[in-house]
């Protein structure tokens, strides 16, 4: 959150520039992922970390709701009519599913596949075969493994096919 208060924009009066620093914020906080991964620990097999994470924020100003968020842990506004004591939920977020049409499609047009592993979703995981030494050629054997079950993350950074 404090990568998102902390952009300049963020305290505009005006409902894009808000919106732009909230998405500046988690492009931040990703970043700073990034810079930090070589610290992260290696998995048993000696490959980088798969450490990610799913993100929802909802920031109340002047009367507004602002949202910014990732992967699938949607926001939810729970809220009740003045005529009826009965709480309603309203779905105020789409969840980034690697199933979602929309996001499907960007994947693929991304160069990715979204594979179905037991009966679930998966963006594929693109590596080279475990033992592999040296740099990744054509002929390198690859391993697509159905990996993710969201579409977006903040962190994921092992998961990027250049």
């Amino acid at each position: 959150m404090n990568e998102i208060v902390n952009q300049k924009l963020f305290w505009s009066e005006n409902d894009l520039d808000i919106l732009k620093a909230i998405r500046e914020g988690y492009h931040a906080t990703h970043n700073k992922m990034w810079r930090e991964q070589e610290k992260w620990p290696k998995t048993p097999t000696g490959l980088p970390s798969t450490a990610g994470t799913t993100a929802s924020v909802a920031f109340i100003r002047h009367g507004k709701i602002y949202i910014g968020h990732v992967g699938d842990s949607g926001i939810v506004l729970g809220y009740q009519d003045e005529c009826q004591p009965q709480w309603r939920a309203r779905q105020l977020t789409q969840e980034h599913k690697p199933e979602s049409n929309v996001e499907k499609t960007r994947i693929m047009n991304s160069g990715g596949k979204v594979v179905t592993k037991s009966g679930v979703p998966r963006v594929v995981w693109t590596r080279p075969r475990l033992g592999h030494k040296g740099p990744v050629r054509r002929s390198t054997p690859i391993d697509e493994i159905p990996f993710l079950a969201v579409a977006r993350s903040l962190g994921d950074l092992w998961s990027y096919n250049s």
